[in-house]
């Protein structure tokens, strides 16, 4: 049994989830939310206000301590739009740090989408077709589903907090005001999503937060039966009320720590279900922290509803990225392949955590991907297109670890002179240096693109390591470049590599 801990710090609110995983069975202890509204004033200046982190650090501290005093061995914690897009997100993450002790991973969109359909559609079918909608304060998270896969994701610039403080500065709303904010929701609903979402859409889920205050105040007097729904005629009546309301007469409506931002929130629903023709949309308890939990749940090697689709998921988009770098699919598939073997049966030998796998497979599909910019120095150019490369399933930390590992895969050997490198924690450098030098061998026995080397055996005898190669004709070329392709994993391993043909 193990205790884990997620924290979730979104634009309006922050939240806890705390729950001891025994199998592929959970017992929540905590899910706690405070309204910490780090996202107040962030839009018209375009930074964090010296209040709203210190409500955002006093939450996380808090959080913290509770959770170690519930027994959480692991806390990881995800900030989402606000802090991605604050100029002073690194004065803030050093304060949370220090503070509290806690490493904040900012998370992209397209990560926070995964994330959410990770927790929403948790154990579905990997034939179940949906359309996921998660309105947050910064952004809205839209995303069309296989399984618990995320096919098409968009991540769009219509946060209810965003909104409120763009457009609606009187107390209710005047008409000017409302026609505005449709008016911009409908133009970015229309940019953003102009080919559409793919899919059958045979079930629509919107997540809890706005959408869950809207469902209650949709649902509020009328017996509950099945899950709730929120059809696009009521929404419209609710939507008009809401907007001749003064804040006071909403908290009759909509829970406390919505009544500011419910008018917003309801203008983005409603436009989403017009710009895709949805008649109604439901309801899900579950959002971003249930992902967050499942896939800690996942990343330290325990049984996981679905798990295969999250990897296909992450794996899909290695190759989409690939695809869109116009990368040499076959030779970046063999590498991989290569490679992969090599660190599964040298697994005694270099020592890394299962997890490692991932980040050489991501590496090894991706190595050559910097020839979309110039082939010369096109592992620099790799490295670089990596770093800023949206890939669901890594943290930022795991992607600048990626991003090393391609960028020596050929060239210079990692060196204390190469500032990336060193800005990388001690077991990264290691880790980085025991993958870079697996993928370069496995590079340089497909030289020639011609794939000559079918597969390879290998196996340590003392201090040494002993690769034989399997294929067809000489494999002169491959065993040329195996010379200086060994050098770097002899020096990661400490071993000598003697590469022979079978």
């Amino acid at each position: 049994m193990h205790t884990l801990a997620v924290i979730d710090l979104g634009s309006n609110g922050a939240r806890c989830l705390v729950a001891e995983v025994r199998g592929q069975s959970r017992r929540v202890l905590l899910d706690v939310r405070e309204p910490v509204k780090l996202a107040e004033g962030l839009y018209g200046t375009g930074s964090l206000s010296a209040a709203a982190m210190t409500r955002a650090v006093g939450a996380l501290k808090r959080f913290q301590q509770e959770a170690k005093r519930l027994g959480a061995e692991t806390v990881r914690a995800v900030a989402t739009a606000a802090v991605r897009e604050a100029s002073n997100r690194l004065e803030f993450n050093r304060r949370v740090a220090r503070e509290t002790g806690l490493r904040l991973e900012v998370i992209s969109g397209t990560e926070e989408a995964r994330l959410i359909a990770l927790g929403v559609l948790e154990g579905a079918s990997a034939r179940d077709e949906a359309l996921l909608i998660d309105i947050g304060g910064g952004s809205t998270e839209l995303s069309a589903t296989r399984g618990a896969a995320v096919r098409v994701g968009h991540s769009v610039e219509l946060g209810a907090v965003r909104l409120t403080e763009m457009f609606l500065q009187s107390d209710p709303p005047r008409a000017k005001e409302l026609r505005l904010l449709e008016e911009h929701v409908a133009d970015v609903l229309a940019d953003r999503l102009a080919g559409g979402l793919p899919g059958k859409r045979r079930r629509v889920l919107g997540t809890a937060g706005s959408i869950g205050a809207l469902g209650e105040a949709l649902r509020e007097g009328q017996r509950a039966s099945g899950p709730d729904v929120i059809e696009r005629k009521a929404l419209r009546k609710l939507y008009e009320r809401l907007c001749r309301m003064r804040v006071a007469a909403r908290r009759k409506v909509v829970e406390e720590k919505r009544v500011d931002t419910i008018v917003a929130g309801a203008a983005v629903l409603l436009g989403v279900m017009d710009h895709l023709d949805l008649d109604a949309v439901e309801v899900s308890r579950k959002g971003l922290r249930d992902g967050l939990l499942l896939d800690l749940v996942s990343r330290l090697g325990m049984p996981l509803p679905g798990a295969a689709s999250q990897d296909v998921a992450l794996r899909e988009g290695v190759r989409a990225f690939g695809e869109q770098c116009q990368y040499r699919a076959p030779h970046a598939h063999h590498v991989m392949s290569l490679a992969l073997s090599l660190f599964d049966q040298l697994y005694e030998l270099h020592g890394l955590e299962p997890e490692s796998r991932q980040l050489l497979y991501a590496a090894a599909m991706l190595h050559d991907v910097g020839n979309f910019v110039s082939r010369s120095r096109h592992h620099k150019h790799s490295a670089y297109l990596i770093q800023n490369a949206e890939l669901p399933g890594f943290t930022d930390a795991e992607k600048e670890v990626v991003a090393q590992v391609a960028r020596y895969h050929r060239k210079s050997h990692p060196r204390p002179k190469h500032a990336p490198f060193m800005g990388l924690t001690p077991a990264e450098r290691r880790q980085v240096t025991r993958l870079a030098g697996l993928l370069r061998l496995a590079d340089a026995l497909d030289r020639g693109h011609r794939r000559n080397v079918r597969f390879v055996t290998a196996r340590a005898r003392g201090r040494t390591v002993q690769v034989m190669l399997h294929g067809r004709g000489a494999m002169e070329l491959e065993l040329w470049a195996s010379e200086s392709g060994r050098e770097l994993l002899e020096e990661a391993l400490g071993t000598r590599v003697l590469v022979e043909r079978a």
